[in-house]
């Protein structure tokens, strides 16, 4: 489930590439107790994390049935008792009280160009709250993409982290978004309709 084949690749395209996160003060000095990765995939950002925040409650969300089960076995094999699966589309899950606005940050990677993982992701998040987004060189256009979003969505850019990942020459751009009022009851749009139709 990922396309990097060494093991030298995995360690630091993906774990290393994850923990990253983990020089944000605003993540990893605050308790958070529950936070939500979204669109988990192959579980990346959301599995290094839970190993090495066990004092936090991670869920998976994951919409491929496959990748679900991938992230089962995974999580049951490395005994994370704080981690958790959910197989569902964000936009239909980020609509049940039990999930809405529950979660103490959000993290997203990979997941969409930002205005639309806006849209999908920030539903979840408690207001007052921070969501993480991992970005490549591009993210200052996806930031101007998203201005509708953001106002929309009662968010605003906190701050923009820009790390060097170690023993590689790549630099990550992790976005917070702080979230200030709640998310409009009208969104997310139903599934499918984001990515077609992005907030203006």
């Amino acid at each position: 489930l990922s396309a990097h084949k060494s093991r030298e690749e995995i360690l630091v395209n993906l774990v290393i590439d994850s923990l990253t996160i983990l020089v944000v003060d605003s993540f990893a000095t605050v308790r958070l107790e529950k936070i939500i990765d979204v669109g988990s995939g192959g579980g990346i950002p959301g599995i290094p994390l839970a190993i090495f925040k066990p004092e936090t409650r991670v869920a998976l969300l994951e919409s491929k049935g496959k990748k679900c089960f991938f992230l089962k076995e995974v999580t049951a094999e490395l005994g994370l008792n704080n981690a958790s699966v959910i197989c569902a589309r964000a936009e239909e899950a980020a609509r049940k009280k039990p999930l809405r606005e529950s979660f103490d940050a959000v993290l997203s990677k990979a997941l969409a160009p930002l205005n639309v993982a806006l849209e999908i992701t920030t539903p979840f998040l408690k207001p007052g709250n921070s969501a993480f987004y991992y970005k490549g060189p591009r993210y200052l256009v996806e930031l101007k993409e998203a201005e509708g979003a953001l106002e929309v969505l009662g968010c605003k850019v906190k701050k923009i982290w820009e790390i060097e990942v170690p023993w590689i020459k790549r630099k990550n751009y992790l976005i917070e978004i702080k979230k200030y009022t709640p998310t409009p009851s009208s969104l997310p749009r139903r599934a499918g309709i984001p990515q077609k139709k992005p907030l203006p």
